[in-house]
């Protein structure tokens, strides 16, 4: 009797461990403010860290959408802190898109550079880039990353006839490419 009793307790603490462990989220690594400026961090917020990175991400789209831009970031970039993250690409454009409306120009181009880490054929970041650089008089810059989001987008429309140099872009060339409404319409424009 004394043995069935001790192997009801070691069965029940052995589930109660099993079930701790597997409920357990990763834990998030510490805020990198590198992407940051702002408001300072401590006067943004009250609430609980997230849990996850689709908590931190909708919470950024909630402040964003509040225009409370500093929030937004703050969140985002807190999302990015989750080992498990799955959506730096996507998050990091978005503090991109943010630093370039307020003007935060090397913010910016910090963002869109990290967000290629994750995906170099990320279209709209390199579309952003082209703009950044346009907007900061760096034309050639600019130029090259036009050439880059159009190139990207035609491998992601799975068109073999990618761009070779900048010397052959004409119109001509470029009203030839097939495109769809997610294509880089900006980098269009801006090589032609």
């Amino acid at each position: 009797m004394e043995v069935t009793f001790r192997r009801k307790v070691l069965a029940i603490l052995l589930c109660v461990g099993l079930v701790g462990c597997a409920s357990s989220e990763p834990e998030p690594k510490e805020f990198d403010g590198s992407l940051y400026a702002g408001k300072p961090v401590d006067s943004l917020t009250n609430e609980e860290p997230p849990k996850t990175e689709m908590e931190a991400i909708t919470r950024g789209d909630t402040a964003l959408g509040n225009k409370n831009y500093d929030l937004a970031l703050y969140e985002y970039l807190r999302s990015l802190s989750f080992p498990d993250a799955i959506h730096q690409n996507k998050t990091l454009y978005t503090v991109g898109r943010i630093h370039s409306a307020k003007g935060n120009f090397p913010l910016a181009e910090k963002a869109f550079m990290k967000a290629l880490e994750f995906d170099e054929n990320d279209v709209k970041s390199l579309e952003e880039l082209g703009m950044l650089y346009t907007k900061q008089g760096l034309t050639p810059e600019g130029r090259t990353y036009f050439f880059r989001a159009i190139n990207a987008d035609q491998v992601r429309l799975n068109n073999p006839d990618l761009l070779t140099s900048h010397s052959e872009v004409t119109e001509e060339t470029l009203k030839n490419l097939p495109y769809d409404s997610n294509s880089p319409y900006r980098s269009y424009m801006g090589l032609g």
